[in-house]
């Protein structure tokens, strides 16, 4: 069973972005791009809707194995005032081959 924990984890996640990678019965979604519509803590699988080619949109559960949620980018304006961060480091899986934007926004 899964702690209240990681239903919240499970749960920050709805209403992002996701790329589709490692599916195997739907090998036709890999490469593609989702929207996590909200999670499923009984099949423990996301709910993701998939725009298709032909503009209609899908829907698939799948694990979070098969989802590569982009690291969160915020920018700032030179004469903001707000102190708010340039880069939210939040934790997410890239795939391999891929380098972060971060470094290239780093304040100098």
């Amino acid at each position: 069973p899964r702690s209240r924990r990681g239903d919240a984890q499970a749960e920050a996640l709805v209403g992002k972005r996701a790329l589709l990678t490692g599916l195997v019965k739907i090998t036709a979604f890999n490469g593609e791009w989702g929207k996590i519509l909200s999670y499923d803590a009984e099949s423990q699988r996301y709910v993701v809707e998939v725009l298709l080619a032909s503009g209609s949109p899908v829907r698939a559960k799948l694990r979070r194995d098969n989802l590569v949620i982009p690291r969160t980018v915020t920018l700032r304006f030179v004469d903001d005032e707000s102190g708010a961060p340039l880069v939210d480091e939040e934790e997410a899986r890239l795939p391999l081959g891929h380098q972060s934007v971060a470094p290239m926004l780093q304040a100098t």
